[in-house]
């Protein structure tokens, strides 16, 4: 949390916000093609508080898509869950 409040102090938060959603959201696929995935929610939450996420997005010429999902923001949610191994074999088995 240091660094949040350093962006805080040295007012540049927006810019930590954006670089800390771009980093948590970010996949690439087999082919290295790299996407941030945001979900509505927190793009409409961050909008609500003057900080956009998409903010200069269709003038990046970094190669990056910047796309906006459905969801609850969950990573998990976007992952692909097949071929994983539970963090806790028995207590997964104690579930199913």
């Amino acid at each position: 949390m240091g660094g949040a409040r350093n962006a805080i102090m040295e007012d540049r938060f927006p810019a930590y916000l954006r670089n800390l959603f771009d980093t948590y959201f970010r996949s690439a696929d087999n082919n290295g093609k790299i996407t941030i995935k945001y979900p509505h929610w927190c793009v409409d939450a961050l909008r609500s508080v003057n900080v956009d996420l998409l903010e200069n997005a269709d003038h990046c010429d970094d190669g990056i898509e910047r796309v906006v999902v459905d969801g609850n923001g969950a990573k998990w949610e976007y992952s692909d869950l097949t071929n994983r191994t539970p963090r806790n074999p028995e207590k997964a088995a104690s579930i199913q």
